[in-house]
């Protein structure tokens, strides 16, 4: 998703269009832009269509995300995931153990392939010659073994320490009294909607006024939501002119 912007809609950059796959944008309507809509106008601006793909109110949908998003912040989803990061940092351990067994193994392959280099008769150019390429690929494989095990440790960082779980464990108490203060501004709360939603997919009906969400959240979990928006009659009107 795009980075957290300034503005009221609280979407804004995580809408997709699913006609035709784009980001949805944002339109100010009425005196003074006081009516924020969602609109994909992608396919209509490159006369692929008559009209724009979607055009809904942007304050039902930032409702019902809100809601969803304060109710999946609990004590128990958190434990969750905390027990889940656990499992994961374990499971990078082993593997790291893995890696420096690896390491060892072309490590120990390097020395053996140097003694037997060092330990030819210079005179035989050919033995020595072929023992030399020997200890430079093992020297070679240590090495790409190193820089793979660093970047494997640089790519999962998911070492948590206790102090840190316990002050996320904590944050689920005060998550809706934070989102909801007056000093939350929206930049803070779309920020912190990315960390937990890697965007939401838009659809129209079937039923009059009623417009799904497909939202997929950061683990990988998905989940349909369904909203009723009076509104939306008079906007697919706006956008069918």
């Amino acid at each position: 998703p795009s980075p957290a912007r300034e503005g009221l809609c609280l979407l804004q950059g995580l809408l997709i269009c699913e006609i035709c796959g784009r980001r949805i944008g944002v339109r100010c309507t009425g005196n003074g832009g006081l009516y924020p809509m969602y609109q994909c106008v992608w396919k209509h601006r490159n006369a692929l269509a008559s009209r724009a793909c979607l055009n809904v109110p942007s304050a039902p949908l930032d409702e019902t995300i809100a809601e969803r998003l304060v109710g999946a912040v609990t004590p128990v989803t958190l434990e969750l995931a905390l027990a889940a990061l656990t499992s994961l940092e374990e499971r990078d351990r082993q593997i790291g153990t893995q890696w420096r067994m690896r390491i060892d193994r072309a490590r120990y392959e390097a020395e053996l392939a140097e003694r037997r280099y060092e330990a030819v008769d210079p005179a035989n150019r050919l033995i020595a010659a072929t023992l030399e390429q020997r200890w430079n690929d093992a020297l070679q494989r240590l090495q790409d073994l190193e820089i793979e095990l660093a970047a494997f440790e640089r790519r999962t960082m998911r070492a948590v320490t206790a102090e840190q779980k316990k002050q996320i464990l904590q944050l689920a108490g005060d998550f809706p009294r934070l989102w909801r203060s007056p000093t939350t501004t929206s930049r803070d709360r779309k920020r912190i909607l990315r960390l937990l939603v890697r965007d939401i997919t838009v659809t129209k009906g079937p039923e009059p006024k009623v417009v799904r969400l497909h939202v997929r959240w950061q683990g990988g979990a998905t989940e349909t939501l369904h909203k009723n928006c009076p509104a939306l009659g008079a906007a697919l009107a706006t956008a069918e002119q």
